[in-house]
């Protein structure tokens, strides 16, 4: 049973994706990785299990991407991603890229959509993005330069907005039965989420000695016990195997979250009141949950 996650960036997908595959491997279920499908180079290796090639970009038609998801390792469940950016930049014609998508529709017994329900970070944290250059953080060094950005450009923030609607809608059109999950819930209902996609109860938490939820926040809370430090060690061990083992190719650490955006940038506020007014009309997106920070479960301090 294939899975596949469809998502736009920002949305979390990637920690998602993360998630299910150690899940499965937990499980003792053949599981490969393959990260998004149409950005870089899919080949089998010499088990005929899909492998990626991400030095080279956007170097495969979609006719080649389903030829070799098709004559894949039948035995090996794949968990992949189907970003819309991408599908944007490669500019396909329609029909190619309408036969593709109705071919992954099929090939994926799971299709999954990763969403925000607080659309305001979600356009905040991509317009960050925009002033530091870095996409993904691996390393502390990256995380100073994301932590210096003061200011981030209202307009590219707007455009971020405008991005989320149009891929809402975009989904309502190609995948009107898919199933929707927010970022929000896959940090905070992390074992519930997981177990609504794979099946297994519990998986992470058994493993690791803590709700999966819990166990996401470590590499970010001061003073760890004795057990919380094992249960992080065990987990970064884990994942460097899969690593080494080729199942997944890398594991970003998280950015920052809406409080520390909150004190970071300068015109925080008034990107809330624009977005408040822009999306005023908008009947899916929830303007209540604005302030609410979900990784640190609690209203941002001092928004205005």
């Amino acid at each position: 049973m294939h899975s596949l996650l469809v998502s736009i960036g920002g949305t979390g997908s990637t920690v998602l994706q993360r998630l299910i595959t150690i899940n499965y491997y937990l499980e003792d279920v053949k599981v490969q990785n393959t990260h998004d499908l149409v950005n870089k180079f899919l080949y089998h290796n010499e088990k005929q299990v899909v492998q990626r090639n991400g030095k080279i970009q956007y170097g495969q038609t979609l006719e080649e991407v389903m030829s070799v998801l098709e004559t894949s390792n039948k035995n090996t469940m794949l968990v992949s991603r189907l970003s819309k950016d991408h599908l944007d930049v490669r500019k396909d014609d329609v029909k190619t890229t309408e036969n593709f998508i109705e071919f992954v529709k099929k090939f994926y017994t799971k299709n999954i959509a990763c969403m925000r329900d607080n659309v305001f970070e979600f356009a905040m944290s991509l317009a960050i993005k925009k002033e530091s250059k870095i996409y993904n953080i691996f390393t502390n060094d990256q995380r100073k330069v994301v932590e210096n950005v003061k200011k981030v450009d209202e307009q590219f923030f707007i455009s971020q907005c405008k991005k989320y609607i149009e891929y809402h809608e975009w989904l309502d059109n190609y995948f009107p039965k898919i199933i929707k999950i927010s970022y929000e819930d896959v940090i905070n209902k992390s074992d519930e989420v997981l177990q609504n996609i794979t099946g297994y109860r519990n998986t992470l938490t058994r493993y690791f000695g803590l709700p999966t939820s819990e166990l996401l926040r470590l590499d970010h809370k001061k003073n760890l016990t004795n057990y919380e430090y094992k249960a992080l060690e065990l987990y970064k061990n884990l994942c460097d195997q899969l690593i080494k083992d080729k199942i997944f190719n890398e594991m970003p650490i998280k950015n920052t979250s809406l409080q520390d955006k909150k004190n970071q940038i300068e015109n925080f506020d008034r990107c809330k009141k624009i977005f408040d007014q822009y999306t005023r009309k908008i009947d899916f997106i929830d303007t209540s949950i604005t302030n609410f920070d979900p990784w640190n479960k609690k209203y941002v301090d001092n928004v205005s």
